[in-house]
Parts: structure tokens; C-alpha cells; sequence
């Protein structure tokens, strides 16, 4: 699982409320069994990662039937996403554990297929600037992520049965065969920068989707800005928290390179 001393400085595993907590091989996920998709997985990484892959998304066994399977991904526009990446994972001596651990259903999550395939790759993209972090800027080349949802009222629902559309279900019951996807996903790395030899941290938020909430069912706009911006898709680290009611470690607040005054996400 998640090791809270991998930077040689203790950085604690998040806390939220209402969690389950699922060690795994150079990563932990702390899940949301109500929502059946993870508040978000806590890993360590150190560059450079192994490039193989098992592919087999599989069932954990950990939370029986909370957690969103195949069937909601057949035949529509949503992408199974990893939380924590496979690339982040598929390390050391243990690599190949890591590497299937990442396909555990509960570090998956809808990604609209903008986020990975169009020509922003905006998420990817992203992922691919933590990496260069690790690579070129970190002691060690050692980086710690923690990667998660946003997890709204007004998400809309996926059903496996209605394609790829996204609807408004208000009977509180999430069944086998929908899930509510999250509107947000987010992203904080954090590492001891080689040159200072200080913490640092950095938070991002990608948007997957925009519903229309005017009740005049207009069109919903999937991955709207497409292309990653490491100024544009960056936000303070504190408001991460305070958005996700997640609690974070002290210092990786304190350590966040974007050092500005926290305000509400509207």
C-alpha cells in the first residue's frame, strides 16, 4: 500500500469520512462504497516505471458488489479511467503486482474519452507533466500523488442501458447497472524538489463534463477546455481539500507552489 515516509519525510495518507480503505501494490484507495468509485487513490512513484501491462480489468473482492463494473462501459463515450495510473504503479520489484492492481475496478472511474484520446489528451496530459516532475525535478525521482473525484449533487447518472447519455436520477439509489459520474477529477503530486531539497506540492483539477441544469435539456459539454494547461487546469491544494472533504497533510498544504488565496469552486 501507500508508504507515508517514500519521500524520506512523512506525509500522511488523506483521511475522509464514510472510507474504505483498499492497500494495494505501490498504491492504497480509499473508496466510496455509497458512490461505488473511490474518493481517491494515494500513491508513490519513482521514475522510471516498468512499460508493461496485464490489461485484464478485474473485480475486488475487498467490497462485493459497490463498485462499477464493465457493463457500464460497453458501447458509449466513457473511458475506464485509472486513478492511480498504471505507469505511476508498474515499478520496482513488484512491478507486475502493481501493474494489475491498477485494474482493479475500484481505482476506476468514467472518463469521457476526451480526456485521453482527443487531441488535447487533457488528462493524460497531465499525468504526463506529473511525470516529467518525477523525472526532472524531484529528489530521487521519487513523487507522491494523490489522485480523486469531486462528488456533487447534481452529477448525472450513467445507465448502462441509455448509451452514452448522461441523466438526472433523483431516487437516491444507485443500481448494479448505473453509476453517478463525477463532473471534476483532481490532482495533487507531491515531492522534494532536487535542487532545494524542500516539500513541494501542486494541485490540478480537470473538468469531465458540464451539465445543462437550466431543466431546458440542452446539450451536456464533455471535457470543454480539451488540452492541458499547467497554469489554467492548476489550483491551490487547499481548495482540494476543501471541496472533496478530504483532509490532508499540514505540509503538503504548506508546500503547495501556487500560493494563492483560496476561493470557492461556484
Amino acid at each position: 500500500g501507500y508508504q507515508t515516509n517514500f519521500l524520506d519525510i512523512e506525509v500522511a495518507l488523506p483521511t475522509v469520512e464514510g472510507s474504505t480503505i483498499l492497500p494495494n501494490q505501490n498504491f492504497t484507495t480509499v473508496f466510496n462504497r455509497e458512490r461505488k468509485l473511490a474518493f481517491f487513490s494515494a500513491l508513490n512513484y519513482q521514475h522510471p516505471f516498468n512499460r508493461g501491462r496485464d490489461g485484464r480489468f478485474h473485480r475486488d473482492g475487498r467490497v462485493g458488489d459497490d463498485q462499477v463494473e464493465n457493463n457500464l462501459y460497453r458501447n458509449n463515450a466513457w473511458d475506464r479511467g485509472h486513478l492511480a495510473a498504471r505507469r505511476f504503479v508498474d515499478w520496482g520489484d513488484n512491478a507486475d503486482a502493481g501493474d494489475r492492481d491498477s485494474f482493479l475496478w475500484t481505482n476506476i472511474v468514467p472518463m469521457h474519452k476526451n480526456m485521453h484520446t482527443s487531441a488535447g489528451r487533457e488528462w493524460s496530459a497531465m499525468e504526463d507533466h506529473l511525470e516529467n516532475i518525477a523525472a526532472n525535478n524531484s529528489k530521487d525521482r521519487k513523487l507522491t500523488m494523490f489522485v480523486g473525484c469531486i462528488f456533487l449533487d447534481d452529477d448525472l447518472t450513467l445507465n448502462a442501458n441509455a448509451g452514452s447519455n448522461l441523466v438526472v436520477d433523483d431516487d437516491d439509489v444507485t443500481d448494479y447497472d448505473e453509476v453517478k459520474v463525477p463532473q471534476f477529477f483532481w490532482a495533487i503530486g507531491v515531492w522534494i524538489n532536487r535542487f532545494s531539497n524542500r516539500l513541494n506540492s501542486v494541485g490540478f483539477l480537470i473538468e469531465n463534463y458540464r451539465p445543462d441544469l437550466t431543466g431546458n435539456g440542452g446539450p451536456i459539454d464533455y471535457n470543454l477546455t480539451d488540452s492541458f494547461s499547467t497554469t489554467a487546469d492548476r489550483v491551490p491544494v487547499r481548495d482540494i481539500s476543501l471541496w472533496t472533504g478530504i483532509n490532508l497533510d499540514d505540509g503538503v498544504i504548506e508546500a503547495d507552489i501556487f500560493r494563492v488565496p483560496s476561493v470557492p469552486r461556484n
